[in-house]
């Protein structure tokens, strides 16, 4: 195969490219390029003082011009234009593929709006069921709390000394109390961030759709105080 001076001398400019770039230090940034008095091209990760005082270019660690600077002083603004610009291009460019991703999966996931309202419902009314299941849970061992207050209180009236099993008794159901509720207030968070991500999906698969006059589903099973309990197991509480 014959290779024309020219690519011969691309593929060799590459090549030095690739070279100076594999010799640098892991934590180096940026490569300096400049051509000395003789025409010699150089490469490296320190600009020397006498190349500093004429022109010369700045690569990025793949190879990419980021700058060109003409006169002292230049170098740094044009770095920190080109990187600023390039970061930006870059989030730019994540968040219009996970938009588009977010946009595929709702399409080839709901045929209708309907779908994906009746799917919202039974995910919010499943973590509905399991904090009621828990606040249940939580009412029982109350009354045990009670009960068992009401017996310390009982002996020390007689002037008798507590049982040490008692009061072991008192402080256990009182951790599960502790427990249960941060069990709640976790799964009440969960269900908010779902019931929020749903209303952007929904409101999005509207869009898609070209949906003007949306079909709501009543649904009475959504609010903390009016959910159908499913037995749906949840963490055991302490007796």
């Amino acid at each position: 195969m014959i290779v024309s001076r020219i690519t011969k001398s691309r593929l060799l400019f590459a090549g030095l490219i690739t070279a100076a770039l594999y010799m640098l230090p892991v934590s180096a940034a940026k490569l300096y390029k400049w051509v000395d008095e003789d025409g010699t091209v150089h490469y490296s990760d320190k600009l020397p003082p006498e190349a500093s005082q004429g022109a010369h270019e700045q690569l990025n660690k793949h190879g990419q011009t980021t700058g060109v600077v003409k006169e002292p002083g230049e170098e740094l603004e044009a770095e920190i234009v080109d990187t600023v610009a390039e970061e930006q291009r870059r989030r730019q460019a994540e968040i219009e593929a996970r938009e588009r991703m977010r946009d595929r999966i709702l399409l080839d996931t709901f045929t209708t709006e309907r779908d994906l309202m009746l799917t919202r419902d039974d995910r919010l009314n499943a973590i509905d069921s399991q904090i009621n299941l828990m606040k249940g849970n939580n009412d029982r061992i109350q009354r045990q709390v009670s009960e068992v207050q009401a017996r310390i209180d009982r002996i020390r009236s007689k002037g008798t000394e507590v049982p040490a099993n008692l009061l072991k008794q008192q402080d256990s159901l009182n951790d599960q109390l502790g427990k249960n509720q941060e069990y709640i207030s976790a799964r009440q968070k969960e269900r908010n961030k779902l019931a929020e991500q749903f209303e952007a999906d929904l409101k999005r698969f509207r869009e898609l759709k070209g949906i003007e006059s949306p079909v709501e589903i009543a649904n009475p099973n959504l609010t903390d105080d009016n959910v159908a309990t499913a037995p749906i197991p949840a963490p055991p509480a302490t007796r």
